[in-house]
C-alpha cells in the first residue's frame, strides 16, 4: 500500500507541475513581435518582408520556451540577414531586431576566397585566382590570414571582427583603411597592416580591443604624412589588462 500511494503522489506531483507549466504558458504566450531592420543597402527589403511574416508566426508561442534560436530559423535568408537582438518582454511582447550582413574580410586557401562579415562569422566561399572585390563598391576587402596558415580557427575569425569594429569605431573608417591582418596566434597578437603604409602591432589582441584602438589612433593622428606613410613604420600597443589603460607607440623597423 505504502508503494501504491508513493507512486499516486509521484503522479499526481507530475500533473500538477504539468498543469503549472500549461497555465503558464497559456498566461505568457507571445502577443506581440516588434520587428526592427538594419538595412545598410536596401538589396533585401523582399527578404525583411518574408522574415517579418514568419516571425509573426511565433504569435501565439510560450515566452518561457522562446529563444533567440527561433528567431534565428526563422530569417528568410540566412546568408544575407542576422539577429541583431532578442529580447522578451513579460508577459506577452517579444522585441527582434533583424540587420543585413555586411561583407566585412576574407581569407584565402587554394584558390578559395572565403568571407566574412562585421561580426567575424563566415557568410559564403567563391572560387577566384584574382583580387576579390567586394560587390558592394567594387573595392578590395580586408585580406586576413594567421602567421603560417591561411585559415584561423572560428573564434579567432570572431575576435578578428571584434578587432576590426573596435578599429572603425576610433577610426571612422575600415576598409578604406585596413588592407589586411596577420594574427600571430603563438604570441597572443595581430598585425593590422594600413593602406597608407604603417601597421598595427596590437598585443593581448582579444582582451580590451576597443581601448586599445583608441590609444593606436590618438597615437596615429599625432603622426606627420611622412610617418603615416613609411611601410617600416609601427604603432605598438600594449596593457590594457588589469585596470591599467593601453599605451601605444611609434616606431620604425629598418
Amino acid at each position: 500500500m505504502k508503494y501504491i500511494r508513493k507512486v499516486t503522489a509521484l503522479v499526481l506531483a507530475i500533473i500538477f507541475c504539468a498543469a503549472i507549466i500549461i497555465g503558464l504558458g497559456v498566461i505568457y504566450s507571445v502577443k506581440n513581435v516588434n520587428v526592427e531592420f538594419i538595412d545598410y543597402t536596401g538589396e533585401h527589403a523582399e527578404d525583411f518582408a518574408r522574415t517579418k511574416e514568419n516571425l509573426n508566426k511565433l504569435k501565439g508561442s510560450g515566452m518561457l520556451f522562446l529563444s533567440e534560436g527561433d528567431a534565428v530559423e526563422n530569417l528568410s535568408d540566412k546568408s544575407s540577414l542576422a539577429v541583431a537582438s532578442f529580447e522578451r518582454i513579460y508577459p506577452c511582447t517579444v522585441n527582434i531586431v533583424i540587420k543585413e550582413r555586411i561583407e566585412c574580410f576574407v581569407s584565402r586557401a587554394d584558390g578559395v576566397v572565403y568571407v566574412y562579415d562585421e561580426d567575424g562569422a563566415f557568410m559564403r566561399h567563391e572560387m577566384t585566382e584574382g583580387e576579390y572585390l567586394n560587390p558592394a563598391d567594387n573595392s578590395p576587402d580586408i585580406e586576413v590570414r594567421g602567421e603560417n596558415t591561411d585559415m584561423l580557427t572560428v573564434d579567432e575569425y570572431k575576435n578578428v571582427g571584434s578587432l576590426l569594429k573596435s578599429f572603425k569605431a576610433s577610426f571612422g573608417a575600415l576598409r578604406k583603411l585596413v588592407d589586411g591582418v596577420i594574427v600571430y596566434s603563438s604570441l597572443s597578437s595581430a598585425n593590422v597592416v594600413l593602406r597608407s603604409g604603417v601597421s598595427i602591432v596590437v598585443s593581448d589582441w582579444e582582451q580590451g580591443q576597443a581601448e586599445k584602438m583608441q590609444a593606436v589612433y590618438d597615437c596615429y593622428k599625432s603622426l606627420s604624412d611622412g610617418q603615416k606613410t613609411d611601410k617600416d613604420g609601427k604603432i605598438t600597443v600594449v596593457g590594457g589588462s588589469a585596470g591599467a589603460q593601453p599605451a601605444a607607440r611609434y616606431g620604425v623597423v629598418r
